[in-house]
């Protein structure tokens, strides 16, 4: 089973090249472009670590982090 990776980043391709890369070494990957998606996918995903960008649309990182 491989680790899973959530992305939390709103800038499109900085956050396919971030999952490129990992998917790369074998880790299972979610994106979310926004703080609510961030936080559907992180219940729904089961992230086993999370890159989040702290200036998201509609929540910031700060406030999916508590």
């Amino acid at each position: 089973m491989s680790k899973k990776i959530l992305i939390g980043e709103d800038d499109r391709g900085m956050s396919e090249l971030i999952k490129t890369r990992l998917e790369q070494s074998g880790y299972a990957i979610a994106t979310a472009f926004d703080g609510f998606q961030a936080i559907t996918q992180a219940r729904s995903f089961k992230p086993n670590l999370i890159i989040l960008d702290l200036m998201l649309p509609k929540m910031e990182g700060y406030s999916v982090c508590r």
